[in-house]
C-alpha cells in the first residue's frame, strides 16, 4: 500500500498502474491482484488505512441547514468535478460498487452519510419541515446526486446545488423568498 501512495503521489492517478505498484513495491503484479481486484480497491484500501489524505466532509452548522448543505454540496460537486479528483472518485465508486466490504470500510472511514444525518438532525430541532423527514433517506439522495454527478458525461453537469437543496428541502410557508 505504501508504494500505492508513493506512485499515486509521483505520477497521479491517470498514470497509476498496477505494474508500476508491483515494480514500487519489488512484488510480481500477481501477488497485488491476489490481494486486491483493481486499482481503485487498492486506493480505497490506502485511504481506509488512513495512508492518503480523507477530505473533510462534515457540512456547516451556521444555523440555517439550508444553507449549510447547499454550500457543502456545492464544495463537494466542485472537488468531483475537478478532472485530477473526477477519476481517483470514479475509481473508489467502483470499488465500493464491486465490494460490500470495500463500500461499508469507505462509508466508515470518510463518514459523509453519518456527517449529513449529524447536520440535519440539528435542523430538525429548529426547523419543523425536517424534523418528520427520515434523515438517513435525506442523506442518501443527497449523495446519490453526487455520485450520479460523478457517474455522467462532463459534459452534464446535472443540477446546482441550490436546486438540489430546493427540492429536497423546501423552505416552509412562512419562509422568505430566496
Amino acid at each position: 500500500m505504501t508504494a500505492t501512495v508513493d506512485e499515486l503521489t509521483d505520477k497521479g492517478y491517470d498514470s497509476l498502474s498496477i505494474e508500476g505498484i508491483a515494480a514500487r513495491a519489488g512484488v510480481g503484479k500477481h501477488t497485488i491482484y491476489r490481494w486486491w481486484g483493481s486499482k481503485g480497491a487498492l486506493i480505497a484500501d490506502c485511504l481506509v488505512e488512513n495512508l492518503l489524505p480523507s477530505p473533510a466532509y462534515e457540512p456547516p452548522d451556521t444555523g440555517d441547514v439550508r444553507a449549510d448543505l447547499t454550500r457543502w454540496l456545492g464544495e463537494a460537486m466542485d472537488l468531483i468535478d475537478d478532472h485530477t479528483n473526477r477519476d481517483v472518485f470514479r475509481a473508489l465508486v467502483g470499488a465500493a460498487a464491486e465490494n460490500p466490504s470495500v463500500a461499508e470500510a469507505l462509508n466508515a472511514q470518510l463518514g459523509v452519510l453519518s456527517a449529513l444525518v449529524r447536520r440535519l438532525a440539528t435542523a430538525s430541532h429548529t426547523e419543523p419541515r425536517t424534523s418528520g423527514e427520515s434523515l438517513d433517506a435525506l442523506a442518501t439522495a443527497v449523495t446519490g446526486i453526487l455520485i450520479m454527478r460523478l457517474l455522467s458525461p462532463e459534459s452534464m453537469p446535472g443540477p446546482s446545488a441550490d436546486q438540489v437543496v430546493a427540492l429536497l428541502l423546501p423552505p416552509g410557508p412562512d419562509a422568505p423568498d430566496r
